[in-house]
């Protein structure tokens, strides 16, 4: 059987953008549900007015990967489940290291080869502060230990 060769090209969509929120499944993609916010000082005050928590996570806008981001977040965030109690008990913020707030945020010796996990409290103090878990079952459960440790 011989098939006719088409004389056009097919048009390839070559857009790598990836979508980081608009989430109603379990997924890697799109991350969050909502759009995560890009100022720490914004995220802080938006928690406090709400009585949230504050979930930052930092990465090298620099770093050829960017520290992992959608490897790491993505696998950490993938079950619809985590995706919902991050909407419901945090005011998410994705910022890259050099924003104003992020890099204090960041340990001295932490190269970001891999993206880093904070959360602040409503006022804004340091709860935790970890590398992003490239794991579905250790993103839920560490999310579900924060909420019912600080909420």
């Amino acid at each position: 059987i011989s098939l006719p060769i088409p004389k056009e090209k097919v048009a390839i969509n070559h857009n790598t953008e990836k979508k980081l929120s608009g989430a109603v499944q379990s997924d890697r993609l799109p991350i969050f549900i909502n759009e995560p916010l890009n100022d720490i000082a914004a995220a802080k005050a938006i928690a406090q007015q709400n009585n949230k928590l504050v979930f930052a996570v930092i990465y090298d806008e620099k770093h050829h990967s960017k520290s992992k981001l959608l490897h790491s977040l993505g696998c950490f965030m993938e079950y619809l489940t985590t995706k919902k109690l991050v909407e419901e008990h945090f005011v998410s913020v994705l910022v890259s290291s050099n924003q104003p707030g992020a890099a204090a945020l960041v340990p001295e010796d932490d190269p970001l080869e891999n993206c880093l996990w904070v959360v602040l409290s409503n006022t804004g103090e340091m709860i935790l502060r970890e590398g992003v878990y490239a794991n579905p079952d250790e993103g839920l459960k560490r999310v579900r230990d924060v909420i019912s440790k600080y909420l």
